[in-house]
């Protein structure tokens, strides 16, 4: 069996930083059930930061701090469907690398 990257977000990190934030890594987590693992933590960061656009509309090392993200709204609170990309940038993706360099071949 083929490990995807998706293992990489089965456990959620214990603080997120706004509310859009915890239904992006769900999607995050869906969307990368089909891609195999890389073969470098470049590629992964490439794919990361990829994947991060394309969910979002916005880039992952772009100026903005906090974006809004319409799928994202639950419903409630003021942070409702905004996106961290600081938290992104600097907690998410070291999470993963992390979680990639103890896995890695």
């Amino acid at each position: 069996m083929t490990r995807t990257i998706s293992v990489l977000f089965g456990e959620p990190p214990e603080r997120w930083g706004l509310r859009g934030d915890p239904p992006l890594w769900e999607e995050m987590e869906s969307r990368f059930s089909d891609s195999p693992m890389p073969t470098s933590e470049d590629e992964l960061v490439r794919e990361f930061s990829e994947k991060f656009e394309e969910l979002t509309g916005s880039k992952l090392e772009g100026p903005d701090e906090r974006i809004h993200v319409e799928r994202y709204r639950i419903g409630h609170g003021m942070s409702d469907g905004i996106v961290s990309v600081v938290f992104w940038r600097d907690t998410a993706l070291s999470l993963v690398r992390d979680r990639y360099a103890a896995i890695a071949p």
